[in-house]
């Protein structure tokens, strides 16, 4: 099994890494573990990073390595979501999205 990204994964995490670069994503000094940064929420929608699966040629992988990279940042915004299960809902235009359970459902995982 190769685990080495392709050329089309090498050019999208490089224009990444150029986006998270001219974007100040210094980790928060007061205390908090991560701080949404709205300036990389912005940058990533609007480079089209959160929809890279929907772009010909790509699919989830190249949108869970995009999700993976800014999971390692200091700074968090909303990614997972819209990269990943948005795309399956087959819906135009959906977000923002929150993932959770009901509470029956909460509750099984408990007991």
């Amino acid at each position: 099994m190769d685990f080495e990204p392709n050329a089309d994964q090498v050019a999208i995490l490089d224009g990444l890494e150029q986006l998270i670069a001219a974007v100040d994503v210094e980790a928060p000094k007061e205390g908090v573990f991560a701080a949404f940064s709205p300036a990389l929420d912005q940058e990533l929608r609007s480079g089209g990073f959160l929809h890279i699966s929907q772009e010909e040629g790509c699919s989830l992988l190249d949108a869970a390595l995009v999700v993976e990279r800014v999971a390692r940042l200091p700074v968090s915004v909303e990614a997972a979501a819209s990269a990943l299960v948005a795309p399956l809902l087959q819906e135009a235009g959906v977000g923002p999205l929150a993932l959770g359970a009901s509470p029956a459902a909460a509750a099984s995982l408990q007991g």
